[in-house]
């Protein structure tokens, strides 16, 4: 099987590990009993900024396993994912605010269709600029990896203190926090 091929079967393989990771990860806090610990990992409510971390770790767990697994492929790994993650992230928002804006109230089937075209965007987006073989660890991938430690900062941050904007406003109850 030639390499091309074999990165086609791993993207749709992180695409369906993302989306069943996110539905998991939709539940979880509740399965836990909304245990405070878990709060950084787990939507502890419905705000757009919650539903995010779907996203994010699945994400960062598969461009982890990618990294390790073909760090010498010609791919910039971590620039190209973090960048295509943060694409991903501003398409859940800016769908979810325009679609729900529209028609005054958000649909949990259109809540989802977008968080599957989020997770494609994610694997599928090519970037030739960032496609370039990589031989070692460059300044590029250090920037890059520092935006990812940068959110996963902000979930820990804003999972126990969400500003009072509507990113972290809970539509279900209007509330900012579990």
């Amino acid at each position: 099987m030639n390499y091309y091929r074999k990165r086609r079967i791993f993207y749709w393989c992180a695409i369906g590990f993302t989306v069943l990771a996110g539905v998991g990860m939709h539940f979880a806090f509740e399965f836990f009993n909304k245990a405070p610990f878990l709060a950084w990992l787990f939507p502890v409510n419905e705000s757009v900024w919650e539903h995010l971390k779907l996203l994010f770790y699945p994400v960062v767990i598969v461009t982890a396993l990618e990294y390790g697994l073909i760090k010498k492929s010609r791919v910039n790994i971590i620039p190209l994912r973090t960048w295509n993650l943060l694409i991903g992230m501003g398409f859940i928002i800016a769908a979810y605010y325009t679609y729900s804006g529209v028609i005054g109230r958000d649909f949990p089937v259109i809540d989802m269709i977008l968080y599957l075209i989020a997770a494609v965007l994610v694997f599928v987006l090519k970037i030739p600029y960032l496609e370039k073989r990589k031989s070692s660890i460059t300044s590029s991938d250090v920037l890059w990896g520092s935006v990812v430690i940068l959110f996963f900062i902000l979930f820990v941050i804003f999972s126990y203190h969400p500003p009072h904007i509507n990113l972290f406003l809970d539509p279900a109850t209007g509330r900012y926090s579990y």
